[in-house]
């Protein structure tokens, strides 16, 4: 990708080019995924966040790591609430690994707990680490996927 470690983790140079923050760390070649992976994973790297969001949901393993496309962005508890619901829907099989990017400035604790407590005790909340660990664990279950 030729960017070293300090540029990937510093979003300046990213802004000077006129360039969004997310649009910028999409990574959707696999090309490009794999060259991120490889060149983390010896710093230990488990898995990838990648998208700035949309309706599909999907993940896979690029060089052993999960790459797991955000589900998308939300930052209203009915906003959170209908799109968790809807893939709920649309996604009958589980388990259901869902990732979202949470807007912290406009959603705080209290409105992810409102949020949680409308979803009820179908949903578990995980930090990203655990997403990861979870999808991995469930992989190597041989269960398949949706």
């Amino acid at each position: 990708m030729g960017l070293c470690l300090l540029q990937v983790l510093d979003g300046d140079w990213r802004q000077d080019l006129g360039l969004p923050f997310p649009a910028s760390m999409r990574l959707t070649s696999v090309e490009r995924q794999r060259s991120f992976i490889e060149a983390l994973q010896p710093a230990g790297l488990r898995g990838l966040f990648t998208g700035a969001g949309g309706l599909s949901l999907s993940y896979k393993k690029v060089a052993g790591l999960p790459v797991y496309h955000n589900l998308g962005l939300v930052s209203s508890v009915s906003q959170l609430v209908n799109l968790v619901r809807g893939m709920q829907a649309i996604h009958r099989k589980r388990p259901l690994f869902l990732h979202l990017y949470i807007l912290a400035w406009r959603l705080t604790p209290s409105a992810l707990l409102e949020a949680l407590q409308s979803l009820g005790e179908a949903v578990c909340p995980v930090t990203p680490g655990q997403l990861l660990q979870l999808i991995a664990q469930h992989e190597a279950g041989g269960r398949e996927k949706e």
